[in-house]
């Protein structure tokens, strides 16, 4: 009887494991062709959008220019609009789901710089739970971008969005995040990020060993017109492929992506350590149940 009880205690402790180990996405178990991705693999992102705090930054600023109130707010309305449609986030949207086709084995000239073609489809969410998706990009491309400070420094510098950082789902692996946060604070120490505005401002970096936390905090001025601080946070994986951007005003967010099941992604090797060494805990106490 105690003996029937260990081997459900194992069965019970495989059942838990195996969801852990056989993740969702990364299902190509070849050798990845470039970086760390592989032909079919899936990477999906948990998402939230909210329009409202980037909202209350703007008709600030708006109102600091001498724009009355109603019509301050309506501009930021606009402009916001016009911000969430150029970086394609909506408040709708529960879920972004990125199916790798090729990853191109040879480098291309992109600028002044040298990357690699990955085409893909793309697929947005409204219902995660029922898994419903509707195709938005249909045999689309991006690069990955070869690791060259200037070009990463000036990517998050100068990103299409003001103060929204460094959102790029997949890049080089081995990026040092250490001297990249190091350079990109000493930019922001050297002049007035956004003084071609004509506005004062704080800014600076931080190395999170994964990625990076950059801030933004335009100051208008005056007590009346007070801001608050933007942040993003970039994390990526060992190989390259982002797992948690956060984008924040004061302590609202904006915009988040999260990889779902990023955590087993990254530690599943670990978790087949735990496995092994639980199925030879049970042999072990299978022979000494034997020998009594």
């Amino acid at each position: 009887m105690k003996m029937l009880k260990k081997i459900y205690t194992l069965i019970i402790m495989i059942l838990l494991l195996l969801p852990m180990i056989s993740f969702a996405f990364a299902a190509d178990t070849k050798e990845a062709r470039y970086g760390g991705l592989n032909n079919n693999d899936i990477y999906v992102y948990l998402t939230t959008f909210n329009k409202k705090p980037l909202e209350k930054y703007y008709e600030k600023e708006y109102m600091f220019d001498g724009w009355d109130e109603e019509t301050a707010s309506q501009m930021a309305e606009d402009f916001v609009d016009y911000i969430f449609d150029l970086n394609r986030y909506d408040k709708d949207i529960e879920a972004i789901k990125y199916n790798i086709l090729r990853v191109e084995t040879n480098k291309e000239e992109v600028g002044n710089n040298k990357g690699r073609r990955v085409w893909y489809n793309m697929y947005i969410s409204e219902d995660r739970d029922a898994n419903e998706w509707e195709l938005k990009d249909h045999i689309y491309y991006g690069y990955i971008m070869e690791f060259q400070m200037k070009l990463y420094k000036d990517a998050i510098k100068d990103s299409i969005t003001p103060f929204s950082g460094f959102d790029a789902p997949f890049i080089a692996k081995g990026i040092n995040w250490k001297e990249l946060a190091s350079e990109l604070d000493e930019d922001f120490e050297d002049y007035d990020y956004y003084n071609i505005y004509g506005y004062k401002n704080d800014a600076g970096a931080k190395n999170l060993n994964d990625g990076i936390q950059t801030y933004f905090k335009v100051i208008l001025g005056t007590s009346s017109f007070k801001t608050e601080r933007f942040r993003t946070t970039s994390r990526y994986t060992s190989k390259g492929v982002l797992y948690y951007y956060e984008w924040t005003y004061g302590n609202e967010i904006i915009a988040k992506l999260e990889l779902e099941q990023s955590f087993y992604s990254e530690f599943w090797v670990l978790l087949l350590v735990i496995f092994i060494i639980a199925a030879a805990i049970f042999l072990i106490i299978l022979k000494r149940e034997i020998k009594q």
